[in-house]
């Protein structure tokens, strides 16, 4: 089987998979599963509209926040080429090859991000959604950054790409969900991420000014670190006006 067959395989088996009508046979157990997330609590009509959105294609030398998002999922896998950039440079071309290489067996080894390698990203990084409390205290600051970088620039969100998932990261993925037709629960699994990965209508000229991340080591005043407190304290309900 070419890795290409195999890999349309996997996708319509997670795209069935993520709708809780079948589970995974033993020919694909290798295949990332999912947790809970937003995908398991969304009615099958919203699980179609995202799940219908292409996903973009990029190839060496483009530019794009998408392109910064990637890297950052990639760096989550282990797979990390050390220049942050929204740039798809030679670096992190090779980090993409080598994922797919890890992976040929779903994916196609191209070193382009394709459908296919989002899909697998987005399984294996965000089936475990991010919530309220995640960041450098339990290893999840790649992902509240892509979060954050995609909501500065898809949706203008006044907040900073710090790498905590507090009160104005929430309220501003609440704004997002809204946007999108989702559920709004200010939560961040593979239907948010989805939506924002394949949100092409914005000004891409800007993702050439996003300021590089600045993580700060202690947490932040008024952060709480506590994900099932903080999550149940926040609601999307009780956005400021």
């Amino acid at each position: 089987m070419s890795a290409r067959t195999h890999t349309g395989f996997l996708g319509r088996m997670l795209a069935v998979a993520g709708a809780g009508t079948v589970m995974f046979t033993a020919s694909v157990a290798t295949a990332p599963t999912a947790s809970a997330d937003d995908m398991d609590r969304a009615s099958a009509e919203t699980i179609a509209m995202v799940e219908a959105k292409p996903w973009p294609f990029y190839v060496h030398g483009q530019v794009d926040i998408d392109i910064r998002a990637a890297y950052r999922a990639l760096g989550q896998q282990g797979f990390d080429s050390g220049v942050e950039t929204s740039e798809f440079t030679d670096e992190l071309r090779e980090e993409v090859l080598e994922y797919q290489e890890a992976h040929e067996q779903y994916l196609p080894v191209t070193g382009n991000l394709d459908e296919e390698t989002w899909l697998l990203l987005r399984e294996q990084t965000y089936a475990d959604e991010y919530v309220p409390g995640d960041g450098p205290n339990n290893g999840r600051t790649d992902g509240v950054l892509s979060i954050q970088e995609l909501l500065m620039w898809k949706h203008d969100a006044d907040i900073a790409n710090d790498g905590w998932y507090g009160e104005e990261t929430f309220y501003a993925v609440c704004d997002a969900q809204e946007a999108y037709g989702l559920d709004a629960d200010g939560l961040v699994g593979r239907l948010t991420w989805r939506s924002l990965i394949t949100d092409q209508d914005w000004d891409q000229d800007s993702a050439r000014e996003l300021p590089q991340a600045q993580v700060p080591e202690r947490v932040p005043d008024g952060f709480m670190a506590d994900a099932e407190e903080a999550t149940a304290q926040y609601s999307c309900a009780d956005r400021p006006a």
